[in-house]
């Protein structure tokens, strides 16, 4: 395949290309026998979580002079990249790294997340690494409420699902009819799937709970109190 360069830089070791279709970078860092590359990542993956986080792993063979890594994140090809957290380095023979970006669960709405690796020399030179992507169709898709028992009895809790039940800070009322406020509470950070709502002490009729989960549009759904 033909690339078509654009300008090369010999001191700093980059060149830059256009016309180059399949990547979102086109500056490229190389390495030679005298001036070997501080890090050799072997490996940068991204998977997505079922909380709408994504988790984040590479694995270096050999480290050298190596400050850290930064992990920058982009939404849509057009948007620049933003910093989303720091992994400081670990040692000089090669090491595993893991960071979950929870973040992603209230970033704005978009179908893939792009992440990179920003590595940083102890001397302030800067490497960056392949681009790794995740789907956030599933997340994204998962506006709705999931609600159950349905009708719900005199005695049962309300278990209310929806992908960032586990997140600090989501506000939750339950409304009736009349457009009265309840209940109203804020979650705490957990690992349930689910929120549980002590509804017994209700009146039987139709009930409206309202999630507001900090960075989106609020989401609501009926139930029927027994």
């Amino acid at each position: 395949m033909a690339l078509n360069k654009t300008s090369a830089d010999q001191s700093e070791r980059t060149v830059t290309l256009n016309s180059f279709a399949g990547t979102l970078v086109n500056t490229f860092t190389l390495g030679d026998a005298a001036n070997p590359l501080p890090v050799t990542l072997t490996s940068f993956t991204a998977a997505p979580t079922a909380q709408g986080a994504a988790l984040l792993r590479w694995v270096t063979a050999t480290e050298s002079n190596n400050r850290g890594f930064g992990i920058e994140r982009q939404l849509g090809t057009s948007e620049a990249w933003q910093s989303v957290g720091f992994a400081a380095a670990k040692a000089t023979t090669g090491s595993t790294y893991e960071f979950t970006d929870k973040s992603l669960i209230t970033a704005p709405a978009s179908t893939q997340a792009y992440y990179r690796l920003r590595q940083e020399d102890i001397d302030g030179k800067v490497t960056y690494s392949p681009v790794a992507v995740i789907s956030r169709m599933a997340a994204v898709a998962s506006t709705e409420l999931t609600l159950s028992p349905v009708p719900v009895g005199g005695t049962d809790n309300l278990s209310v699902g929806l992908a960032e039940a586990g997140q600090a800070g989501i506000m939750v009322a339950v409304i009736n009819t009349q457009g009265q406020r309840l209940m109203n509470f804020t979650t705490q950070a957990s690992t349930s799937g689910a929120l549980s709502l002590p509804v017994s002490s209700l009146a039987a009729g139709v009930y409206i709970v309202t999630v507001q989960v900090p960075g989106q549009a609020a989401r609501h759904a009926r139930f029927v109190k027994l």
